[in-house]
Formats: structure tokens, C-alpha cells, sequence
């Protein structure tokens, strides 16, 4: 419910870490008090919202207990600094009125290069190679040529690769573009299980289609770039990867926990001594649990334990660059401004 007479809000912003929190500028008779954190453990959650109106948060999560009247009893909404919502149970502020909304297409182009980026060193093998140059086994060796092959084969090249993208929405759309432009074939992936016919088809908007099946089967690179919701969790599992190719790479630059880790380090291994159902390398950028670390992440103790994986692993940062700043900060002004104003920007609830 948005707010129409004057009134001050407490804003309480829980991750400046990720982005500054701009100036704003409510409608007269409105006025508010910002309290911004760097970081919020989870033991320190509850306390810190307790007083809040309006929560500020990228990734913290927000579940049914901290959305609760007990904890947050003059909530009124909650603003995303971020394009994906699975961080807030949209259940919960749904039952209690609470607005909520994100921040999409802020960071279309910083996540589409980067997962560009992200297959390039993954393909072409490039962390290993570093290391052992580093580490003088080139000097030693002569050649390093060897570390580039998957099963006795140099890397394709890119008028070789089938790029298979999976959520095509704004950033797949973009990754698809930039893939084009590179001389790859792309293909776009039907919903899981929405076909299962071997032949393409185009969806209402023209898009042609390939049935998810069938694309893991095609695809040479599968860039995964969906929201988490319960269809897309541990979409890509043990059964997934014994239908790829034993030389395909993926690319997650969406959430953790569309990947089954497990799985994911099972495949590499076996891809890398050349076991069926294995797979040649993988970029990832998010993790099912985060901060991550060789704690409590089975693809960082993987690669660890075994530095020979073709496995590229970034914090989480696909989608930082100044000009996704900039974005964010724009548009969570226009979504709380707005709401204050009476009018809903970017509702996800």
C-alpha cells in the first residue's frame, strides 16, 4: 500500500557493500532517516530491522521470520538493489501488504561480458595456463599445449561453438547478440520439459525455440542465465551433464542453485579423465551459498583439491561496472520515491 498522507520513513539499508545509497527525494510532507550498514550478518538481521519501514537489500536474506509483524511490525516495503527477488519471500510481504521491488535490467551489460569473459578463460584454459607459467613449468616444459587439449583435442574455435542459453531475457538476449556478433551458432532453450520434440518451434513473440533436451544435446557452451525459482532449481543435475557433450562448457552467471555443484564437480572430473557423462570445463560466478569458500563450497575445495580442472570461479561479480552502479541507483530512487508518491515502479509484490 503505498503511502498518502505525510509521514517519516526509516529506511534501513542492509549492504552498502555492494552499492552507495543515493539521495532521495520524497514528496512533500514526506521526509525520512536512513541507517546504513556495510554488511549484515544473519545473527544481527532482526535487531537492525526491527524499526524499519523500508529495507534496502541486494542479497540479504529477507524470509518469512525477519517479514514477520514480531520482527519488522511498520514494514511497508522492501527495495532490491538487484534484478533477482529470490533473496525475499515475496509469499510473506504478499500476506502482509508489503511492497516489493528490484532493480531489472540494471546490469544487462556488465553480466553479458562477463560471461563472455567467462567462456573465453574457460574454454581456452587460461587459469591453469597462467599458473603454470608462473610456476615455470613452461620454462621447464618447453609447451603447455597439452593443458589446452579435452580428450586429445585442441579448443574450438568459435565459428565451431554452439552456444545454448538458457533465460532469455534481457541478458540472455544480450549474450545471444554479442555470441552472433562472434561467429557462434546460438540457440535458445525452452522451458525444461516444456517439449519434448527434437525440432525447434517459435514462441509467441517469433523466438525460435529448442526443446531443453535437445539443447543440452546441441550445445557446445551453455550459458545459464535464469532466475532461481523452484522449475529452475538444480536445473542442470547428473542427468543433465551425461546428455552434453564431452568438450561443452557452462557458463552460470545466474544463481547458485540452478546447478547442482555436486554434479557439477562429478562432471569436470569425469571430463577430465575422460569418463562418460563428463564435461570439459565451467565458469561460474554465483554459488548456492554465499560468501563462498572452500568452508562451504564444494567448486572451491574442488578446485583446490584438483588444480588441473578446466574450472574459472569469480565472486560473484558478473554484474558490477560503473555503469551498473549508476543504474542501481536510479532506479531504486524512481521505486521508492514512487511508492511514496502513490505510484507502484518495478512491483514484484
Amino acid at each position: 500500500m503505498a503511502q498518502t498522507t505525510g509521514t517519516t520513513h526509516h529506511i534501513v539499508a542492509l549492504e552498502t557493500i555492494h552499492c552507495p545509497i543515493p539521495e532521495f527525494k520524497l514528496p512533500p510532507s514526506h521526509s525520512y532517516t536512513l541507517t546504513s550498514y556495510h554488511r549484515t550478518p544473519p545473527p544481527d538481521l532482526h535487531s537492525r530491522i526491527r524499526t524499519a519501514t523500508i529495507i534496502l537489500t541486494s542479497i540479504c536474506r529477507l524470509d518469512a521470520t525477519a517479514l514477520s509483524a514480531q520482527v519488522t511490525p511498520h514494514l511497508k516495503m522492501v527495495a532490491v538493489m538487484a534484478s533477482g527477488t529470490d533473496c525475499v519471500d515475496l509469499s510473506a510481504c504478499a500476506s502482509r501488504g508489503i511492497r516489493v521491488s528490484n532493480c531489472p535490467g540494471a546490469n544487462v551489460e556488465a553480466v553479458a561480458e562477463h560471461a563472455m569473459g567467462l567462456y573465453f578463460a574457460t574454454r581456452r584454459n587460461m587459469m591453469p595456463l597462467c599458473r603454470a607459467v608462473v610456476e615455470d613449468e613452461y620454462a621447464r616444459s618447453g609447451s603447455l599445449i597439452a593443458k589446452m587439449r579435452v580428450r586429445g583435442r585442441g579448443p574450438r574455435t568459435l565459428r565451431e561453438e554452439t552456444m545454448g542459453v538458457v533465460g532469455y531475457g534481457a541478458i540472455g538476449k544480450r549474450i545471444a547478440e554479442l555470441a552472433k556478433a562472434l561467429g557462434m551458432r546460438v540457440i535458445i532453450a525452452d522451458r525444461k520439459a516444456a517439449r519434448t520434440a527434437a525440432n525447434s518451434v517459435g514462441d509467441v513473440n517469433g523466438v525460435l525455440r529448442t526443446p531443453f533436451e535437445e539443447l543440452l544435446f546441441q550445445a557446445s557452451v551453455l550459458v545459464l542465465c535464469c532466475p532461481l525459482t523452484p522449475d529452475t532449481r538444480n536445473l542442470l543435475s547428473v542427468r543433465e551433464f551425461e546428455v552434453m557433450q564431452p568438450d561443452a562448457v557452462v557458463i552460470n552467471v545466474s544463481r547458485g542453485g540452478v546447478v547442482d555443484e555436486r554434479a557439477l564437480l562429478g562432471a569436470l572430473k569425469k571430463g577430465q579423465t575422460g569418463e562418460g557423462g563428463g564435461i570439459a570445463g565451467a565458469g561460474i560466478d554465483v554459488f548456492l551459498q554465499e560468501p563462498a569458500g572452500s568452508d562451504n563450497n564444494i567448486l572451491v575445495r574442488g578446485a583446490i583439491e584438483k588444480s588441473g580442472l578446466k574450472l574459472v570461479l569469480t565472486p560473484h561479480v558478473a554484474w558490477y561496472a560503473e555503469q551498473t552502479l549508476a543504474n542501481l541507483q536510479s532506479l531504486v530512487k524512481q521505486c521508492i520515491e514512487g511508492w511514496v508518491g502513490g505510484v507502484g515502479v518495478n512491483v514484484v509484490a
